[in-house]
């Protein structure tokens, strides 16, 4: 599809890129079930164990953290480039009509 400044934009392609995104969501979402059986129960840790056990449960909680920004960003993303579809869309169905000598442009959807 054509954008501004004439450059050539296959509009399906970001499409459908950003519609396969979900993929990588869901990883995101099956690796936070493999975090979730990673934390195991203080008994679990033995008596010399539990003095690292606080940082262990922190550090799960730190990628928790980050597996939900990952999830946050791939919706993000996703939502960007259907943006970018839509918007290089608006400018190939910008269309101009002709009423006599006078000659109007009209703007496609954005």
């Amino acid at each position: 599809m054509g954008g501004p400044g004439g450059h050539q934009v296959e509009t399906q392609a970001l499409t459908d890129y950003a519609n396969n995104l979900g993929y990588y969501k869901d990883e995101a979402g099956k690796f936070g079930g493999l975090v979730d059986q990673a934390d195991v129960t203080d008994k679990s840790w033995g008596l010399i164990g539990l003095a690292v056990k606080q940082t262990y449960t922190d550090k799960l909680a730190d990628l928790r953290e980050l597996l939900e920004l990952m999830k946050t960003g791939v919706d993000s993303f996703s939502d960007r480039l259907n943006q970018a579809a839509s918007i290089y869309n608006g400018f190939e169905n910008d269309a101009t009509i002709t009423l006599g000598k006078y000659e109007a442009k009209i703007d496609g959807p954005k």
